[in-house]
């Protein structure tokens, strides 16, 4: 015992930079307060929001009528300014997040400054007055690489997904004659397990390249996870520990959610193969890629 206890506690150190303020007060809610506490405290926060949200209406139609029809049609009735307030209310870092929201996310050039992750810059590898000049070499090699199809599962599966999309009014059909002041992508399938996902190669249409950040993006893995329910463990005694039980949630076409900012939604396009046709579409953007930056 004497000899595991350093390796022991330089363990629970090194996970515990994980757990900050925050992480504390949920375990405490949660695992030591007495339970109508924490009842009390949702019931609260849903009956002062669902209030302000009724409050707000009109200034929520107000800030609709003012995004890009795009926009407004990919985030639906969500109530930005209501989420703004709950924001501020937490003091969260990021005070232009609804801003960007209802303007549509850039895909080119500088990316907003959250302050939520700590600062490091990443300079573009080119500039977008650059990559217009290179636009259509660029082009060129996206479209001789749409030439090499792919198996006949992975384009039916990627046509199959584009239309649903289209559909949905995420993606829209181009079907002008030039690609000129465009720049052209590849849509391709990759399988992971059972499942066939759509990529958007915003990397060989040059666009990726363009883009520089000014955080390092840091997400959560498992080590928070396992820091998480450590400290939960510690902190709870032994007769109050509840019996531990798993489930993962999965946000349904969360990139989906939000649109692309109309400088880039003019100029983005990807190429994606028809099954049995030698002729490939060409689709725009309503909502984000997944393939960009």
């Amino acid at each position: 015992r004497s000899t595991l206890f350093p390796y022991t506690t330089l363990f629970r150190s090194g996970l515990d930079v994980h757990i900050d303020d925050a992480m504390r007060d949920v375990v405490k809610w949660n695992l030591l307060d007495p339970p109508y506490m924490l009842a009390k405290k949702r019931v609260d926060f849903f009956k002062k929001w669902t209030a302000r949200a009724k409050e707000l209406a009109a200034a929520e139609d107000a800030l609709r009528q003012q995004m890009p029809e795009h926009v407004r049609t990919v985030l639906g009735q969500k109530r930005l300014v209501l989420f703004g307030e709950m924001l501020s209310d937490l003091k969260y870092p990021d005070e232009k997040l609804v801003e960007d929201i209802a303007a549509g996310f850039r895909l080119s050039g500088y990316m907003t400054k959250s302050h939520v992750f700590r600062p490091k810059s990443k300079r573009p590898a080119m500039s977008v007055s650059t990559l217009k000049k290179m636009s259509r070499a660029f082009n060129d090699s996206s479209v001789a690489s749409l030439s090499k199809r792919q198996e006949d599962e992975l384009e039916a599966a990627t046509w199959s997904e584009t239309e649903s999309e289209i559909t949905k009014g995420w993606v829209f059909l181009d079907e002008s004659d030039s690609l000129e002041g465009k720049y052209v992508g590849k849509r391709f399938g990759i399988k992971q397990g059972l499942k066939i996902r759509v990529i958007d190669d915003c990397t060989c249409c040059g666009l990726n390249l363009t883009v520089g950040l000014h955080e390092k993006f840091k997400l959560h893995s498992v080590d928070f996870l396992a820091a998480l329910f450590g400290f939960a463990l510690r902190t709870c005694p032994k007769e109050l520990r509840p019996l531990v039980k798993g489930r993962t949630y999965d946000l349904r076409s969360a990139y989906k959610q939000f649109a692309v900012h109309p400088a880039d939604r003019e100029t983005l396009r990807m190429g994606v193969n028809r099954p049995g046709s030698d002729k490939f579409a060409v689709i725009g953007f309503n909502s984000l890629p997944f393939g960009a930056v």
